[in-house]
């Protein structure tokens, strides 16, 4: 999943199969979405927050430890799934952004 920082709305830019197999929608569908509409909704509710503390604060280095963390995916048709999630901060001159890696429990 790629992200774009700038856009202070979380959307999403580019997923993958795997993604689509995970997740059950198609890029077309989730294309500038936020990334919340992934997430159970007692994540969704903290996400943004967490995202602007990491943008203020420029707590980069957190988040590019190349370590997964154990969280929930929402499904498209509404069911709840573990997935470990590796999130990098991709910096740039024209447009920063976050790619997440999201996979299933083995």
């Amino acid at each position: 999943v790629h992200i774009n920082k700038e856009s202070f709305q979380n959307e999403i830019l580019h997923t993958t199969f795997s993604f689509t197999r995970l997740f059950g929608y198609l890029n077309p569908e989730i294309y500038g979405k936020n990334i919340n509409i992934l997430m159970p909704k007692i994540f969704r509710d903290i996400h943004d927050k967490l995202l602007e503390n990491y943008n203020k604060e420029n707590i980069n280095s957190k988040i590019n430890k190349h370590k997964s963390i154990l969280s929930y995916g929402l499904h498209k048709n509404g069911y709840i799934f573990p997935v470990y999630i590796n999130t990098i901060f991709l910096p740039s001159l024209i447009n920063e952004s976050y790619i997440g890696a999201v996979f299933c429990s083995p």
